[in-house]
């Protein structure tokens, strides 16, 4: 999983590759507050979570779907 801006303000995209770095998968979380950073962690190799300055994502997949749980 790698997270990236795209330099056009606030769009969030989150990238993931099933297949250890050979192809890569873009997750888009839509607009966010330019002037924060999101940040991402993992716990295990599953799950993970995504803060944004709004929103606080979960997943339970190693990164592949991403739920919104406030």
């Amino acid at each position: 999983v790698e997270f990236t801006r795209t330099g056009r303000g606030d769009e969030i995209y989150l990238w993931f590759s099933p297949d250890r770095g050979a192809s890569w998968q873009r997750i888009d979380f839509g607009k966010d507050d330019p002037r924060t950073y999101p940040s991402f962690d993992f716990s295990d190799a599953l799950h993970g979570w995504l803060r944004t300055s709004d929103h606080l994502y979960a997943t339970a997949d190693g990164g592949r779907t991403w739920e919104m749980v406030r």
